[in-house]
């Protein structure tokens, strides 16, 4: 059975948001592993995270969804992505702080319960673009 446009979409989007320049500048395991192996990261590792994980174990969706990406890149052997050299990442300096504290959305007051990270995504889909949120209290 093939995976819904949807279901591809939404796989793309997580991944490139793990290898985005604000995730890649603040996740340790993701860094660490990075360095290891000229940016390669195994598919079996990137099963780990549990948000990709719960939209498909299955490697071969996951490769699909990320045939369309320009982030992220599938090695030729289809056992790992990295991010593309095409796109390195940017210089954390003060200028780039400024910068993305303005495409940073800070939120607080929606529920707990019932407030996950795509139902904010798509709350604040309007005020695009946008790198992040960040949610408080």
């Amino acid at each position: 059975m093939e995976p819904s446009k949807e279901l591809l979409g939404k796989i793309r989007k997580q991944i490139e948001f793990y290898f985005g320049d604000v995730n890649m500048r603040k996740d340790e395991f993701l860094i660490r592993y990075t360095k290891l192996d000229n940016g390669w990261i195994p598919m079996t590792t990137m099963l780990r995270f549990r948000m990709l994980a719960s939209m498909s174990r299955n490697v071969n969706v996951i490769l699909k969804a990320l045939e369309s990406s320009e982030l992220v890149e599938i090695s030729e052997d289809k056992k790992k992505i990295r991010r593309s050299p095409k796109h390195p990442l940017p210089v954390y300096n003060a200028e780039y702080r400024k910068a993305e504290e303005a495409r940073t959305i800070h939120v607080k007051g929606f529920p707990s319960v019932d407030s996950t990270i795509d139902k904010l995504l798509t709350f604040f889909d309007a005020y695009k673009p946008f790198d992040s949120i960040t949610v408080s209290g």
